[in-house]
């Protein structure tokens, strides 16, 4: 009985801190995203996103929507006002990409 308690808990776990359930960014409210967590991966088991609100100075976050382009992977861009920059950066032949991004001041 008691190991049915314990896996009921881990399944409802995420939702209950995640927030409100999304599929793309729309569902969210105004000063949110929707983080998918890689949804190919976990589509089977859960089958949407959650919304989070929009990052804010110093933490991390994402500028672009994922390869599905319904939400955010891991992180939210930044909340308005701030803007996402890499520790590096490449922007190649019309492709970017950002390693340890975080949501710093406007330059």
């Amino acid at each position: 009985m008691m190991r049915h308690v314990l896996l009921l808990a881990l399944v409802l776990l995420p939702a209950l801190v995640c927030g409100k359930q999304c599929g793309s960014d729309a569902d969210c409210g105004s000063g949110e995203c929707c983080i998918t967590f890689g949804r190919k991966r976990f589509e089977m088991t859960f089958g949407s996103g959650h919304c989070t609100a929009m990052a804010q100075l110093g933490e991390a976050c994402e500028p672009y929507r994922n390869l599905f382009g319904n939400g955010h992977s891991f992180n939210c861009p930044c909340a308005s006002g701030l803007e996402c920059h890499g520790e590096t950066e490449k922007h190649e032949g019309g492709s970017d990409s950002y390693q340890n991004s975080r949501c710093t001041n406007p330059q």
